[in-house]
């Protein structure tokens, strides 16, 4: 009985850990990009240009795969419009791809904020 007990502790402190990973890799990310700006009771608005939203999209998108070394990756904007966005037609994704992934910014988190805009200019038809 005992050793069930402790393998239900190990258990539940894993699947807490496993659970909780990409909200810290979240929380990581904004840290290196605030520093102490970033505290976990920051509101973001998604109309909001602050640095915090910037940075908040920014790392969101380094998450998912989107953006690697502050450049836009090829495969994962892809998956991410046809998934989140339903868009299946070639010649639409091929627009798309033209018109958001050209974008070049030089400040901090900008690059993420951008690509948000973009995506969501191209899906609100």
């Amino acid at each position: 009985m005992k050793i069930f007990l402790l393998f239900m502790v190990f258990c539940t402190i894993w699947f807490e850990t496993f659970s909780m990973r990409p909200y810290t890799k979240l929380k990581v990310c904004m840290k290196q990009k605030l520093g102490n700006a970033f505290t976990e009771y920051t509101i973001f608005d998604p109309k909001d240009s602050s640095l915090q939203s910037k940075c908040f999209y920014h790392c969101l998108l380094e998450l998912k795969g989107v953006i690697a070394n502050d450049t836009i990756t090829s495969v994962e904007p892809r998956k991410l419009l046809v998934r989140k966005y339903g868009i299946n037609d070639v010649a639409e994704l091929k627009k798309a791809e033209e018109k958001c992934h050209s974008i070049r910014t030089s400040g901090q988190c900008e690059l993420g904020y951008e690509i948000v805009k973009c995506y969501k200019s191209i899906t609100q038809h």
